[in-house]
């Protein structure tokens, strides 16, 4: 986790200045983003998610973005010798503010709000007996983060995102963009 940071960090600090100055006039706004989620939520919470969505800065000179998210988290935890696990497939959909504004490092802060549905299965297991159960719940979600263009049809992200998917969900969402 340290070295994936790390490479992050790194990257932002070698981008290079003219990447903000390229004529972004032909892109069409769309985008295509695969996302890697560390957190806690019924414990340490792993996953990774799929979204697409559409940036209205090169079509409308917009600072907005809106994208619909698929993704997958799985969490497991011992208590009390029962082991119980989480199962949680959100879909999302959600909109962004862009703030754009003129820095060294080039990055570009934002915040978004997004709001869907989650499937959620969870099933425990102690001295030989197991019981299960599973459902759809509500889904929001409270995202801020940072996106750092390495070209201009690339961007990478880190964010946090505080999100309720039928349990409370604090994570760290690693990702690129992809602009097309």
């Amino acid at each position: 986790m340290k070295k994936l940071l790390m490479s992050f960090i790194l990257m932002v600090l070698l981008v290079p200045a003219n990447v903000m100055a390229a004529d972004y006039s032909d892109l069409s706004g769309f985008y295509f983003t695969p996302k890697l989620s560390l957190g806690s939520a019924g414990g340490f919470t792993f996953g990774g998610s799929v979204a697409v969505g559409v940036d209205l800065k090169p079509v409308a000179d917009l600072p907005l973005r809106a994208e619909v998210e698929g993704g997958i988290l799985y969490s497991s935890d011992t208590y009390a010798n029962v082991e119980t696990s989480y199962l949680r497939v959100p879909v999302l959909a959600s909109v962004y503010y862009d703030f754009h504004f003129k820095n060294k490092l080039n990055f570009v802060p934002y915040a978004g709000l997004g709001l869907g549905l989650s499937y959620s299965s969870v099933e425990s297991t102690w001295s030989n007996t197991s019981n299960s159960s599973s459902g759809f719940d509500f889904g929001f979600a409270a995202t801020v983060g940072t996106s750092v263009p390495v070209s201009k049809h690339v961007l990478l992200d880190v964010a946090y995102r505080f999100g309720s998917y039928g349990v409370s969900a604090h994570q760290l969402l690693i990702g690129a963009r992809f602009a097309f």
